[in-house]
């Protein structure tokens, strides 16, 4: 019996993700899209609860949004950049607010992506699929 080599592609990796969102509403659509399509979700509805979900389950990529209480997206970003264990972690901050400066803003502090409100789940799941993956082949070519 030979050597069966098999390539993980980004439509077939399952993945765990922290979503946050402070709108009930907005965050069962992260869900629903997530889970949909065969992934883990840990919802938290504000950025201090998603810090608390990422330190705990240390998952392959969060969605955030920017505008929630205790602590924004903005912040929750700088936070996990600062800390050795989450600096390449994947983080898709999503904002009906994420037009110009806010963009360019996101990335500067270390988004992985930035995706403008309304969204589809197909785009969310693919950009989310494709950041785990880079970040899976470049901790495996160091």
């Amino acid at each position: 019996m030979g050597l069966k080599v098999v390539r993980q592609t980004a439509e077939s990796m399952i993945m765990l993700i922290v979503a946050a969102d402070d709108d009930p509403g907005v965050r069962s659509l992260f869900v629903a899209e997530l889970t949909l399509a065969g992934h883990t979700v840990v919802e938290a509805d504000d950025g201090l609860a998603a810090l608390s979900a990422i330190e705990r389950v240390s998952p392959d990529a969060v969605v955030l949004d920017v505008m929630m209480p205790e602590l924004d997206g903005w912040a929750l970003l700088t936070r996990l950049r600062a800390d050795e264990r989450f600096r390449d972690l994947p983080v898709v901050l999503v904002s009906a607010r994420c037009v110009g400066d806010d963009v360019r803003h996101g990335y500067e502090l270390g988004a992985s992506a930035v995706l403008p409100k309304p969204y589809s789940g197909q785009q969310l799941c693919e950009v989310l699929s494709a950041l785990v993956l880079a970040r899976q082949q470049a901790r495996q070519s160091v």
